[in-house]
């Protein structure tokens, strides 16, 4: 894994983990620089009228706390 994200990195590309369930993976990729990570952890799958609402709330909590990532 470690190898994946160093050449990501190398090459200058945006690293995103997939599959990540447990708060040690992530923990792990966080510790390895590792931006973006998707799966479980986050949300388990939800229909497209769910995803807009959730997208919808995080636009909303970025505009309220002027949230801009690194």
């Amino acid at each position: 894994m470690t190898a994946v994200i160093g050449m990501g990195r190398s090459l200058k590309l945006r690293v995103v983990a997939e599959g990540v369930e447990t708060h040690d993976e992530l923990a792990f990729l966080q510790a390895h620089q590792c931006e973006e990570a998707q799966g479980y952890y986050f949300s388990r799958p939800v229909v497209p009228e769910q995803f807009g609402k959730l997208l919808e709330a995080a636009l909303t909590f970025r505009k309220l706390f002027q949230y801009t990532p690194a």
